[in-house]
């Protein structure tokens, strides 16, 4: 590329050049040697071109130039030079001109060595930042659909065709597809499966009662109470399946209310009190609590069914006391509830709001549970827009803590 710029920055100079050489060859013939010097002179002295004379030999030109000359064409030498650049021109068989313009300054040179490297290394370096900051946002895309999926939106996929990365979004996007009709399949089946267990269970609670209407002996009816409370316990667990799938379908609770938090805090904690073995201690910051902040969209029934879960969870394992606390931190509107019992192990805080996921392997029908209700309460949460958190309580046990976006 530079060696056709320079040529044409040859040819540029060499018409402008034209302009002088022409009218001193038509004025040659007309001038004496003396009139011809004295010409040359004032021109040299009057403009910015220095002139002298001489003949082909007296120039050290090589036989390209001379041929060149002999030719009438103008020879340009030193372009680049950096004091001076010289044109020679055949004013007759025996007359050659040099005409040489005056020094050329720095910013010239540097004008013409960016032009000829610059730009073009310029524009190479910008297709590659192109390329490069092309290659990041398609990698973005794909880390930001990883995300998604990973956080359970299993519709999420990443763009093919010109925004993919190779074959890798391709495959994503199957591997996303089975994973999501595997996780669909089975919540369709728990679903059926306990819609279907429903009227079984709804007729043997009907036969058993039939039974113990008639006479029978007392260790007869031990069993049929026997009976009772596992048909109980399936029926409870029964109704927590369906009620898992259905806050597992649902995106948000369509009939959330402006809400009080603090107000309704107070009145469900009076409530729970009455049903618990330990005493609870309610705590509310008030300094950090406005009446905005505490305005929040909830849906009180599920809400207040999340709350029942975890004080009742707090009940089984306190020693003396339960702390619900309501407060502000980092710009969220947090909900805890904290017992003083032996607490929730730092391995075992990740599993412990998945489905049937167990911690305490000695728990029975007295201490409860199925190991639904905390992923129960976690769906809850979730239908809200908040999140829920489990750590150390300072009291010495767990600390579940709800946190809302206001």
């Amino acid at each position: 590329m530079s060696v056709i710029f320079a040529d044409i920055l040859k040819e540029d100079v060499a018409g402008d050049y034209r302009a002088y050489v022409y009218p001193l060859k038509a004025a040659y013939p007309y001038l004496s040697d003396d009139e011809w010097q004295l010409l040359l002179n004032q021109i040299s002295t009057e403009s910015n071109l220095l002139i002298s004379k001489g003949n082909t030999s007296h120039w050290d030109l090589d036989e390209s130039s001379r041929q060149a000359l002999a030719r009438g064409e103008l020879i340009i030498n030193q372009l680049y030079d950096r004091d001076e650049m010289a044109v020679f021109a055949r004013i007759s068989d025996t007359e050659v001109i040099r005409l040489s313009a005056l020094q050329v300054e720095e910013p010239i040179y540097l004008g013409i060595f960016l032009i000829q490297f610059g730009v073009p290394l310029g524009l190479v370096a910008l297709f590659a930042l192109g390329v490069m900051l092309w290659q990041q946002y398609r990698l973005n895309k794909l880390e930001q659909t990883s995300l998604q999926f990973a956080q359970g939106e299993l519709n999420a996929r990443v763009p093919i065709g010109w925004l993919a990365v190779g074959k890798i979004n391709q495959s994503f996007n199957f591997m996303a597809e089975k994973l999501e009709r595997m996780f669909n399949s089975q919540k369709h089946m728990i679903t059926a499966v306990s819609h279907e267990l429903k009227t079984p269970l709804f007729r043997l609670q009907m036969q058993l009662n039939l039974i113990q209407d008639e006479p029978h002996s007392e260790q007869t009816g031990d069993y049929l109470t026997q009976m009772h409370l596992d048909i109980e316990e399936m029926d409870t667990l029964v109704g927590e399946l369906l009620s898992f799938s259905k806050m597992e379908r649902q995106d948000r609770f369509n009939d959330l209310i402006q809400t009080d938090v603090s107000h309704w805090l107070t009145y469900q904690v009076k409530q729970l009190a009455r049903h618990c073995h330990h005493p609870i201690e309610l705590v509310l910051t008030s300094k950090d609590l406005s009446p905005e902040t505490l305005m929040q969209a909830i849906q009180t029934k599920q809400l207040k069914r999340a709350l029942d879960n975890l004080v009742f969870n707090a009940d089984r394992f306190a020693q003396n006391k339960i702390r619900i606390s309501l407060f502000m931190q980092e710009n969220q509107l947090c909900l805890s509830v904290e017992d003083d019992g032996i607490g929730i192990a730092e391995i075992d805080r990740g599993r412990i709001f998945e489905p049937f996921s167990r911690i305490d392997s000695d728990r029975n029908r007295d201490t409860g549970g199925f190991g639904l209700g905390l992923a129960i309460v976690k769906e809850i949460v979730r239908c809200h827009g908040a999140s829920i958190s489990v750590t150390k309580s300072e009291l010495g046990g767990a600390c579940f803590m709800i946190s809302f976006e206001t």
